[in-house]
This record gives structure tokens, C-alpha cells and sequence, in this order.
């Protein structure tokens, strides 16, 4: 098939292929692959950022920017090993190109925006679309479907990603934390004629987030925070960990449903580490968590 899409914005177009292929080896297994040119408009705030100009006007130097583009490739194999229970192998590839980097942030890239959760990035005006990047791995998904009140999913990833900014020097993208687990579980019991208990569990442990480190000397002498970009993404913080637990009750009716629930979040009370930033005051690096054990109450009632 083709897909294509239009941007107003500056008048581009772009065509995209897209090709899948899937063959039934036997009722229980399937290979199948796949292939397509996918395009992104980028976030809107950098279309539209400002920069005063001596004359006392504004230009919006971002304006121009292209869309980001990439070849993916991906093969699968599926097999349904016995009754409700099915395994899931996939291997891909990414291929990224047209991606929007700074000359004067040598080592910006649009593939790391977001990661500052607010405002522009430094390095983010006079964008062009010069940047390159690759993604790749492999990922196993064990599923367990409902059955006998009992369902569960694990998925486990395994990947790589990189990226190469203004100066063409390849380094880690802010979201290569190479591996990610995830298991998902449940168990529904009847209790009634129309009510049902649940509970859910959610794991999750993945490799630390990458960031770009304090230069400490710098930041003292500027009296702020001041990053060492040469170094970025080399390190990750500590390994992620967190569980979530969920206890629901829920009745059905002919017309209406209620639910109460409580989540326990991050029940084991896991300090996960958020960022790292400087403390002008004591002149030392600061480690900021993200948040910790939260319990949360839940009334829905559904028509």
C-alpha cells in the first residue's frame, strides 16, 4: 500500500510505501514481515520558536524544518504452543534520516526531545534536517490469554539506539536503556450474581535513563547549572524497578456498572531516579527522584 501525508506548514509532501507479507507455516505458527517508509511532522513548539531580531522584529527560524523520516524492517514469528497460552519473536530495524540537529548545539537531536518535560532544549533554534539515526533489537512476548479467571503477559526488549547529531559523531539516544521487562498478570473471581474481585499486578524493570552530567567546575562558576553536552548519554542512571498492585470490585447490571478500586503504586517504595541537577546554594549535584509509594482510590460507575 501507499500512505501520504501533506504539511501545510511549509508545502511538503510525502509518499510512503508500505509492504507486509505474512505466511501460515502450519495452524499454529506464523512468519511474517514487514516493511514501510514512515514520515513525522515535528513537535509543533519548534515550528513556531522566536528569535528577536536587532530591528526590533521576530523571525520564526524553525519554520522551514522538514519531516523526519525512517525505513523500518521488522520479521516475526508466532506460535500458539498450547491452548490460550502463545509465544511472540520479533527482530527489527530502523533507519532514521531528515532528522532536525543544531549548529550551534553540536550534539542536539530532534530524536532526544521531550526528555527536559518542558520548555526548548537547548540548541533548538536554526534547525536543519541533517541528522541520522538507527534503532534495532529483539523482543519475546509470552501471553497467557483469560482463561480459568487467570490471564498474564510478559514482553521482554532488548535494543539499541542511536543517533548522530550536527557534529556526526554517533552516540546513544536519551532513550537507549537497552533492555525493558514488563509482566502483566490478573486473576477474576466471581463472588456474586453480577460481582467480580479483581486483582492485577504490573512489573516493570528496565535499564537506568540516559542523561547529560553536571560539569561541576563549569556550574560553579557560572553560579548554575551548566551540562557537559560532550558527554551525552554516555551514563545511565540506576536500573528501573516498580510493581503496581490494583484491587477492584466491580458489579454489572442492565443498565449500569459500578467499579471501587485501589491502586498501589510503586508498592515497594522503589527510589527511582528522575534527573540530576545543581544546587547553587551548596554548589554540589542534586539527584531528584520520581515519585514514591502512592496509593490511589477509584469510584466508576458506567451507563
Amino acid at each position: 500500500g501507499l500512505y501520504s501525508q501533506y504539511v501545510m506548514l511549509n508545502n511538503e509532501i510525502s509518499i510512503e510505501p508500505r509492504l507486509g507479507v505474512k505466511y501460515k507455516l502450519t495452524k499454529k505458527q506464523t512468519i511474517s514481515v514487514g516493511y514501510g517508509l514512515h514520515s513525522q511532522t515535528q513537535p509543533r513548539i519548534y515550528y513556531f520558536k522566536q528569535e528577536l531580531q536587532s530591528d526590533g522584529t521576530y523571525k520564526n527560524p524553525n519554520i522551514d524544518m522538514k519531516l523526519s523520516k525512517s525505513h523500518q524492517l521488522a520479521l516475526s514469528y508466532d506460535l500458539l504452543f498450547a491452548k490460550n497460552f502463545r509465544l511472540k519473536t520479533e527482530l527489527y530495524y530502523q533507519y532514521l534520516y531528515n532528522i532536525p540537529v543544531s549548529n550551534s548545539t553540536q550534539q542536539f537531536s530532534m530524536l532526544n526531545a521531550g526528555t527536559s518535560f518542558g520548555g526548548f532544549e537547548l540548541g533548538s533554534d536554526s534547525l536543519v534536517n541533517l541528522g541520522i539515526g538507527k534503532n534495532y533489537g529483539v523482543e519475546f512476548t509470552l501471553e497467557k490469554f483469560l482463561s480459568n479467571n487467570l490471564y498474564f503477559l510478559t514482553t521482554v526488549s532488548l535494543f539499541n539506539s542511536k543517533y548522530k547529531g550536527y557534529d556526526e559523531i554517533e552516540r546513544n539516544t536519551a532513550f537507549n536503556n537497552n533492555f525493558i521487562l514488563n509482566v502483566l498478570s490478573g486473576y477474576k473471581l466471581k463472588v456474586s450474581k453480577h460481582g467480580y474481585l479483581s486483582t492485577d499486578l504490573k512489573l516493570s524493570y528496565a535499564g537506568g535513563k540516559r542523561y547529560i552530567p553536571v560539569d561541576i567546575n563549569a556550574s560553579i562558576a557560572a553560579g548554575e547549572a551548566v551540562y557537559d553536552w560532550n558527554n551525552s548519554y554516555n551514563n545511565r542512571f540506576d536500573n528501573y524497578f516498580r510493581t503496581d498492585v490494583r484491587i477492584s470490585y466491580k458489579t454489572d447490571r442492565k443498565r449500569v456498572s459500578h467499579e471501587w478500586a485501589i491502586d498501589l503504586q510503586n508498592i515497594t517504595n522503589q527510589k527511582n531516579i528522575f534527573s540530576e541537577t545543581y544546587n547553587p546554594k551548596t554548589q554540589k549535584v542534586v539527584i531528584k527522584y520520581q515519585l514514591g509509594f502512592y496509593p490511589a482510590f477509584l469510584y466508576r460507575i458506567t451507563f
